[in-house]
């Protein structure tokens, strides 16, 4: 039986990207988009792995340190804004009110 390692990071990201990324203005909240912006983040993070389902539970209980909080912060806000800046949408698409709408190629050119 192989024992799976996980980096525990994966779910700190996600359970802080909402109340995080929703205070950054023009952020599209699609799949693409959140996935660019998870992917950004935890490349730029220090990984926490842990090798049993005793070891994830452990980490969450402990938590994590001020700079590790302050490090996630930081990081998927510079993501978010980077990706908000710069999307993986094609030409007809266009966020408002955080949602994707399609738009004609003369929109696009205001």
């Amino acid at each position: 039986m192989a024992i799976e390692v996980y980096n525990i990071m994966e779910d700190l990201v996600d359970q802080n990207m909402k109340k995080i990324v929703e205070q950054i203005p023009n952020v599209c909240y699609c799949e693409q988009c959140i996935a660019d912006i998870t992917a950004m983040a935890l490349n730029n993070l220090k990984p926490r792995y842990v090798s049993s389902a005793k070891g994830g539970v452990l980490a969450r209980v402990m938590g994590t340190t001020e700079v590790e909080q302050i490090n996630l912060i930081r990081e998927i806000t510079s993501a978010a804004e980077k990706v908000a800046a710069r999307p993986h949408h094609s030409l007809d698409v266009k966020v408002k009110n955080n949602r994707h709408i399609t738009i004609t190629r003369e929109e696009v050119k205001e």
